[in-house]
């Protein structure tokens, strides 16, 4: 129940709770040239790479900026040559995020958390209604709506995935 609680926090507020390294692929560039990586905190860009019709091949790290810090943006002053043939992610960022260790997380964060697990914990009977899928399957319960509005000034709306 704590991963599964701690999980769906992470996907609401598009905050890792732990670090962990990420592979993110992109369809393609904006025309701004500017790819926003919506992971938070302490996001580090470990490479960049793109298509070019048979393999990913690494953009050297002095073709982009990286601008931000909690929620930093890649920046290309010059396009970089790829080719959206044969796949539909020509561009990838591999990146590391989240609160170093579990000294870093905010308080109110693990407390959202427990909170969420003891919802779980009190729901565990619940076997039908809300809880059952269109094809019958056992659903996990939605999170609380108090732990939704502690969450509301941590939560980052424009993730990439």
């Amino acid at each position: 129940a704590i991963f599964a609680a701690a999980e769906d926090i992470e996907t609401y507020t598009g905050r890792y709770l732990i670090a962990r390294t990420v592979q993110a692929r992109f369809p393609v560039l904006p025309t701004t040239n500017c790819i926003d990586i919506r992971r938070a905190p302490n996001v580090e860009i470990s490479g960049v790479s793109v298509w070019d019709g048979a393999e990913y091949v690494s953009v050297p790290a002095a073709s982009y900026l990286v601008e931000g810090v909690d929620y930093p943006s890649l920046y290309f002053p010059f396009r970089p040559a790829f080719s959206d043939q044969n796949t539909l992610y020509p561009l990838k960022v591999a990146f590391t995020a989240g609160y170093g260790t579990d000294d870093d997380v905010p308080p109110i964060l693990k407390r959202c958390v427990l909170e969420y697990v003891a919802d779980l914990y009190n729901q565990r009977g619940d076997c039908g209604g809300d809880n059952l899928s269109v094809r019958g399957a056992m659903q996990r319960p939605q999170m609380p709506k108090s732990v939704r509005m502690k969450l509301g000034r941590y939560r980052i709306l424009r993730t990439f995935g």
